[in-house]
């Protein structure tokens, strides 16, 4: 998965730079603008480990 970063209260996914998930259930704005500007339509992506 892309290496998460925080910003503010949420995660963000930024650049090239990936990472294993590990154990970890990610959730991420895709239009982390749109998010922040409170947009009811903004889509999320979830990062779930595999079984």
């Amino acid at each position: 998965m892309p290496k998460p970063t925080v910003a503010g209260w949420f995660f963000v996914t930024k650049g090239d730079e990936r990472e294993p998930i590990g154990m970890r259930i990610i959730e991420t704005p895709t239009d982390v603008g749109r998010f922040v500007n409170r947009d009811a339509r903004v889509r999320f992506t979830a990062y779930v480990p595999p079984r």
